[in-house]
Formats: structure tokens, C-alpha cells, sequence
């Protein structure tokens, strides 16, 4: 896309390695068929920090560093209207959860409820949602990774094991799952779940 329009390229500094060394991220994040969706690495042109503003001939978006899905990731904020662009920060029941931090995707999400006066959430798997919808949503993504959570904690103390691929397994049943689900991004999720007690 870079080569076809010449846009500039704008990232979170903290994903910055992860877009121009697409290997890097591969090996961090081994997404299956990553290489067909991802294509090749980009330079960055501007590095975004959380609360950045970012001018339009219409407006202003605002940057929200959210991280959990990934170390950079960002949801923008067009405050003229009350639209929330929520990329991956919130994982939807039923859908595969992909966060690398279970604390940090937390807190970002409730970071995104505490802006007032939402109107239109547009998020990476879902319909776009409107009015006090986008708040319900906000809270059943927290109440998943919670419920996530709780299900790894139960699976590790039954199973009387803390290997990801084992208790990964059992989890994606009790959520429902398929097992094409069960793959490495889910893996890294249920890992993320193993490295802490209490969220």
C-alpha cells in the first residue's frame, strides 16, 4: 500500500521494530500464513505516543496507547464525532483472544471506557456498535479475559500442569473453540494467562 499510494506510515514507537523487521516480528509472534497477510517490512515515518494528536483538515485524532495486544498497539480517538477506533484491544467472546499481556489489555480497555461520550466503536472483528452498546461491549471484553483467566487457573491446578499446549487445549474447549483456534497466537495468549495469578 505504501508503494501504490506513497502514504506515510505512522506507528506506536514501541511496535516500530515489528514493522520494519518483519522477521523479528515473526519469530516473536508466529501468526500462521503470516508472511501472505503481512507482505514486507515498511519504515516508519512517524512515531506516535500515547495522547498525541494527530491534525485532519476536519479534525483531530487523538492516539490512545493501548497495549496487550501488542506492546504498541493504539486505538484513535475522533473526538469531533465520539468514534473510537478500537483495532485489537478488545477481544469479543466467542472470538480467539490475542494479547501478549493480560494486565495491559485490561487496563487499556478500561482506559477506553473512561472517555466519555462514545458514539460509533469500529473494532478490528467486529459490526460497528453505537451509543451505550459500546460501553456494554467494553465491559463483556474486561469480564472475558477475566473469565480466560479463571478458566487457565482451573485448568492448571486440575490438570496439575503449567504447559501452555496442555492447558491451551482444555481452555479452547471450555470456551468453546474450534481447534483450528488452537494455534500459536491463542498459545501465546493462554502463556501470558500462565505468567500471572491475578488479574
Amino acid at each position: 500500500m505504501q508503494k501504490s499510494t506513497g502514504c506515510k506510515i505512522a506507528a506506536h514507537i514501541d511496535d516500530v521494530p515489528w514493522i520494519e523487521d518483519i522477521e523479528l516480528q515473526f519469530r516473536e509472534r508466529p501468526i500462521p500464513s503470516f508472511h501472505s497477510i503481512v507482505g514486507s517490512p515498511v519504515k516508519v515515518d512517524l512515531t506516535l505516543m500515547d495522547c498525541a494528536n494527530l491534525e485532519l483538515d476536519d479534525g483531530t485524532i487523538k492516539v490512545i496507547h493501548t497495549p496487550g495486544h501488542s506492546r504498541g498497539h493504539i486505538a484513535l480517538l475522533y473526538e469531533e464525532e465520539g468514534v473510537l477506533f478500537s483495532g485489537d484491544s478488545v477481544p469479543f467472546q466467542g472470538s480467539i483472544p490475542i494479547y501478549e499481556d493480560v494486565v495491559s489489555s485490561i487496563e487499556s480497555i478500561k482506559k477506553l471506557r473512561n472517555f466519555g461520550g462514545l458514539k460509533v466503536l469500529l473494532s478490528s472483528w467486529d459490526d460497528p456498535r453505537y451509543g451505550d452498546q459500546i460501553y456494554e461491549i467494553l465491559d463483556r471484553g474486561i469480564k472475558y479475559i477475566q473469565d480466560i483467566h479463571h478458566e487457565v487457573l482451573k485448568q492448571k491446578a486440575i490438570l496439575d500442569t503449567a504447559d501452555t499446549i496442555t492447558v491451551a487445549a482444555q481452555v479452547g474447549k471450555k470456551l468453546g473453540l474450534p481447534e483450528t483456534a488452537l494455534n500459536p497466537l491463542f498459545f501465546k495468549t493462554i502463556e501470558a494467562h500462565l505468567a500471572v495469578q491475578k488479574v
